[in-house]
């Protein structure tokens, strides 16, 4: 084999090598911050507040800084389900939750002035599990939403924090009731961009089961980030 020859199939494998090893360290989307460390009683011990705000960060015994959860609420207009069959819109949507690892938040769903048409009946629709307080509400179980695909285009799956195979909600419209069981991820926006509100939206997201029909979520959720349980102190995040 000649040098020339030889030299350029090494150049060939480098090139794939940088490749394979720019994709392999490509970083995942994360909450910036996660948490809000300081010196009051909260979860965890560390030494530093840098080690506490960082998602690495390992306890240490006598450790002086404790991690406090970042919390948010999300608003709604009209949110739509479809079947191949029917299309269930609630008129609008609140949602609660805090932000648990740089990864991940749990959060709970409630909807309003719900409900569909059967034939040329519209008919009303509640959640009998989680039981809603109204005849047109429908709440969530607890979810857990998980951040995923890239810093450039980050998404978040939400799915019952009870498991893959527990239910979203148990519904029920008129005489015809179900369990919405599933996944579904949304969009995630801003990015790298650190701000006290953001959005995740799902157009036609599926994912999702009723009565073993599949369904699609349209809906853009608006969140408002807080330091506090009380939702009266803002704080900023960025998802990068």
């Amino acid at each position: 084999m000649s040098r020339t020859r030889l030299a350029g199939l090494l150049a060939l494998a480098l090139c794939a090598f940088a490749v394979s090893a720019a994709s392999a360290s490509a970083a995942a989307p994360e909450f910036k911050p996660f948490t809000i460390c300081n010196e009051t009683a909260g979860t965890g011990n560390y030494g530093t507040k840098a080690i506490c705000e960082s998602p690495t960060g390992v306890e240490k015994a006598g450790g002086k800084f404790h991690r406090h959860n970042i919390f948010f609420t999300s608003t709604s207009g009209v949110s739509t389900l479809k079947t191949a069959k029917n299309t269930y819109t609630c008129e609008s949507e609140t949602d609660i939750g805090d932000i648990i690892s740089a990864t991940s938040v749990k959060m709970t769903m409630h909807y309003f002035r719900c409900g569909t048409i059967l034939g040329e009946t519209t008919i009303r629709c509640k959640s009998k599990s989680p039981a809603s307080e109204g005849q047109e509400d429908i709440k969530t179980e607890e979810l857990t939403g998980t951040l995923g695909g890239t810093e450039a285009e980050p998404t978040e799956k939400l799915e019952p924090s009870a498991g893959s195979t527990a239910p979203f909600t148990e519904l029920k419209c008129g005489t015809l009731e179900g369990v919405v069981k599933g996944a579904v991820t949304g969009k995630v926006s801003p990015v790298k961009t650190r701000s006290k509100t953001g959005k995740v939206t799902f157009l036609n997201a599926t994912g999702l089961t009723f009565r073993s029909e599949a369904l699609e979520l349209t809906s853009q959720d608006d969140e408002t980030f807080f330091r506090n349980v009380g939702h009266t102190e803002s704080e900023e995040v960025e998802v990068t």
